[in-house]
């Protein structure tokens, strides 16, 4: 398998290609409304963290196929739900703070129960635009971005009030 390619059940996932159509196509693949009732009930707990609640979506994803599209927060966090759910299982350095670690973990439990309203994938598409847009923007790629984690999070995970669907 080429270096950039990423297993998958459905197949090699080519993470240097995935954009938000390729992405919507593959979370399109995915079997039952478990990701869809998590990153629903994370946009009711967390309105203005699209990363955590897009986080939630793509949790069924392999970290590194996402990480280019959606960011090292939203990578992180899949590594840490399955290390075990926490963040001191997670590889790596965080990028996020354990109660974001926390929060996903208790909404992936939580969307196990039945009766969640989840939605339909579709209305999730402009919220993937935007963290993917906010992951590319310039001021993302700034040298000030590459400070500690903890330095970076208020400005490049968390926007204002929700104007998600």
């Amino acid at each position: 398998m080429e270096p950039h390619m990423e297993p998958h059940p459905t197949g090699p996932v080519d993470r240097q290609a995935l954009g938000v159509d390729g992405l919507m196509g593959l979370l399109e693949t995915r079997p039952g409304e478990h990701p869809l009732q998590t990153a629903a009930l994370l946009r009711r707990s967390h309105p203005s963290d699209k990363e955590l609640q897009v986080a939630g979506l793509v949790k069924d994803l392999p970290a590194e196929a996402v990480r280019g599209l959606l960011g090292e927060r939203v990578a992180w966090l899949i590594d840490c739900l399955r290390a075990g759910g926490t963040s001191a299982d997670a590889p790596g350095p965080p990028a996020a703070p354990a109660e974001d670690a926390a929060s996903l973990r208790q909404a992936v439990e939580t969307a196990r129960v039945a009766g969640v309203a989840a939605g339909v994938l579709e209305d999730w598409r402009d919220v993937l635009e935007l963290v993917a847009a906010h992951r590319s923007s310039p001021a993302h790629r700034s040298p000030s971005a590459h400070r500690a984690p903890s330095a970076r999070w208020s400005t490049s995970a968390r926007w204002g009030p929700s104007t998600a669907p």
